[in-house]
């Protein structure tokens, strides 16, 4: 699931339909999307991050 949280294909998608949201006029569209990439990526970045100072 990390290389998909932190995937450029994943970022560029949310990043479109937030954008695709927003020309609707819809901000809670928007603000969702990107809210729920933010925490995708910090919960799996941490976790990331963990496993890699382990080893």
């Amino acid at each position: 699931m990390s290389k998909i949280a932190n995937s450029r294909l994943t970022a560029f998608l949310a990043g479109v339909w937030a954008f695709y949201c927003y020309t609707l006029g819809q901000m809670d569209g928007t603000i969702a999307i990107l809210l729920v990439y933010l925490i995708t990526v910090w919960i799996y970045g941490n976790k990331k991050d963990a496993s890699a100072r382990q080893h």
